[in-house]
């Protein structure tokens, strides 16, 4: 059987490489090419409406086109012709978007003889068909996509039924919930400013408190106040008003009692290491208090003014063990409070909240007493 021939449009206004395309075609035995020459692109696209042609070869300096706006122009009226591309400069960069614009080859003048022109335009050809192929089999599959689309929002119209049946019964217990949040929400609000106020109160009182250890009593009650209110209002900027993010929360405190107390002209460095967990309002309450007991603990007595120490370091640590225990450890490298200290039965007040709070975590405390004071909770993440 006879191989079909190949009908190529050539699109070049100039005569001398015109002819030298027509020459280099005629060497190629296989495919045999047809070739129909034109100098102007409005010509080329007269052609094109007229006839079907197989492939193009668009020369990009034409004197009605310059550059790619042929290629441009041509893929607008025959997007189904594979085009091949010439110019007389060799720049990759033009090729990459002549490619990009939809060309399936680009040949640079005088650097292709007949085969190599004959193989581009056969294999611009074998391109184009394949890529009709594909188009084809997208549109299959779109219209499979589409066949089941229609099954699919059949399905879903049934089931949006039952949802709306479901939205109805839903914005009745939407309703009950919000109104429930909103009576939480003022509750916590009305907690927090409770004690603030109480807080204030205190701090009115310390001031017309001429005895110092009576005003030391009411600092340190208006610092214990000011822990539950910290709790308190970082549980009522969390979304789910369940759970507290520690790490802000102990940050409060500290920087609180840091500028409460001051730390000796920059001489004291606090430093905070807290993992990213959430506990409940009593369990992040009771650690809050027991940081502040502990912390304000050093930061009035760790480093006293004769005691001689390079730089003063208070460490608060609070972090999750393998078995899922939490770890609370608040330690000072100041003076230490002695080797008769008794974590069970303590003499201060300060000490005796520290082990109150603890056993309401049901944690059990170690305290180590070298090279400074360290108090360390183990406890349950659970306290219900």
């Amino acid at each position: 059987m006879e191989e079909k021939s190949l009908r190529a449009l050539l699109v070049e206004d100039n005569p001398g490489d015109a002819r030298l395309l027509h020459e280099l075609l005629a060497e190629v035995a296989s495919p045999r090419f047809r070739l129909t020459h034109v100098g102007l692109l409005d010509q080329a696209l007269q052609h094109l409406q007229e006839t079907a042609f197989d492939v193009i070869l668009l020369d990009l300096l034409l004197p009605d086109a310059q550059g790619l706006e042929g290629l441009a122009q041509v893929q607008v009226h025959a997007p189904w012709v594979p085009v091949v591309v010439l110019t007389g400069i060799s720049d990759e960069g033009l090729a990459v978007k002549a490619v990009r614009l939809g060309a399936q080859d680009y040949l640079v003048k005088g650097q292709f003889d007949g085969y190599l022109l004959g193989r581009a335009l056969r294999y611009a050809v074998e391109r184009k068909e394949i890529e009709s192929e594909i188009q084809r089999h997208r549109q299959m599959l779109a219209e499979l996509v589409e066949e089941r689309t229609s099954e699919l929002r059949k399905a879903n119209e049934d089931l949006q039924r039952e949802v709306e049946e479901r939205k109805c019964a839903e914005k009745q217990i939407r309703a009950a919930l919000c109104e429930k949040e909103v009576l939480l929400q003022e509750l916590h609000d009305r907690v927090k400013n409770n004690l603030q106020v109480i807080a204030s109160l205190l701090d009115m009182q310390a001031d017309y408190t001429a005895e110092p250890e009576a005003r030391h009593i009411l600092q340190e009650s208006q610092n214990r106040v000011r822990a539950l209110a910290f709790a308190q209002d970082a549980l009522y900027q969390q979304a789910d008003l369940a759970t507290i993010d520690l790490a802000t929360y102990v940050h409060t405190i500290v920087s609180y009692l840091v500028e409460v107390y001051g730390n000796l002209n920059g001489a004291i460095t606090v430093d905070i290491q807290v993992g990213n967990f959430q506990l409940d309002l009593d369990a992040a309450a009771n650690c809050g208090m027991i940081i502040s007991e502990l912390t304000s603990n050093a930061l009035k007595h760790a480093f006293p003014a004769d005691w001689h120490v390079e730089k003063g370091l208070i460490q608060v640590e609070l972090c999750t063990q393998g078995n899922g225990d939490c770890t609370l450890i608040v330690s000072d490298n100041g003076v230490g409070l002695g080797s008769t200290l008794d974590p069970q039965n303590p003499q201060s007040l300060g000490l005796r909240l520290v082990t109150m709070l603890a056993g309401q975590l049901r944690g059990a405390i170690e305290v180590d007493l070298r090279g400074g004071t360290a108090f360390k909770i183990n406890f349950p993440p659970s306290h219900g």
